[in-house]
């Protein structure tokens, strides 16, 4: 759906502007149109649980560590929806700041998980839209430098404004996008790719997730 809409505001595009790269285009709008809707359903539905301010701190940095570092995307709009819904709404509840874990710790820990991930997996490949070799290195030292700039905000948050809500949360957005870098998120976003198919096909039946 979202894909059919982007084709044909792109072909009107390119009509008006006497281009022929449509596809192009249409993949620009594809991509402008998914983030605002995301935008809007995280806003809605974090906002009936009552963590909106949370759940988009996690989302944020989740994705702002993504654009530095690529990763692995599921092969439909709706199926990254719910499932990015899913990761980012989950440690909004249940996570509390008033949990005894110290936001520094939690603040480094995180920083050292990403900056392993940065180290051992980045950049990861999207598989119609392939990194060109030398570009890989520049993803390295933007992840980096993100990790680094987000390591200092966050302490600064947390030490003189007296404010824990940031590190938290951001540091799980951090912490799922390093997650999906490894080859066990890679792994875990194919089974969910594949648990949509057999749902799609009308069940598992005999068949196993691998």
């Amino acid at each position: 759906m979202l894909t059919t809409i982007s084709y044909i505001l792109a072909t009107k595009l390119a009509h008006a502007a006497e281009r022929e790269d449509v596809d192009y285009i249409r993949y620009g709008i594809e991509i402008t149109l998914s983030v605002l809707l995301k935008i809007v359903f995280f806003i809605w539905i974090s906002s009936l649980f009552g963590v909106t301010a949370k759940m988009l701190i996690v989302a944020f940095s989740f994705a702002f560590f993504r654009i530095f570092s690529g990763g692995i995307h599921l092969s439909t709009f709706l199926r990254c929806l719910i499932s990015s819904t899913i990761l980012f709404l989950i440690p909004s509840i249940i996570i509390t700041k008033d949990w005894l874990f110290s936001p520094v710790i939690l603040t480094v820990f995180t920083y050292l998980i990403g900056i392993l991930s940065t180290i051992f997996f980045v950049p990861i490949s999207a598989t119609n839209r392939p990194i060109p070799i030398e570009k890989k290195s520049s993803f390295k030292w933007k992840s980096f430098l993100f990790l680094s700039l987000w390591f200092i905000l966050s302490l600064f948050f947390t030490k003189y404004l007296h404010s824990k809500t940031f590190a938290i949360y951001s540091s799980f957005g951090i912490l799922i996008q390093s997650y999906t870098l490894t080859p066990l998120g890679s792994n875990t976003f194919k089974m969910i790719d594949k648990f949509f198919d057999l749902k799609k096909k009308g069940g598992y039946k005999n068949e196993k997730i691998i």
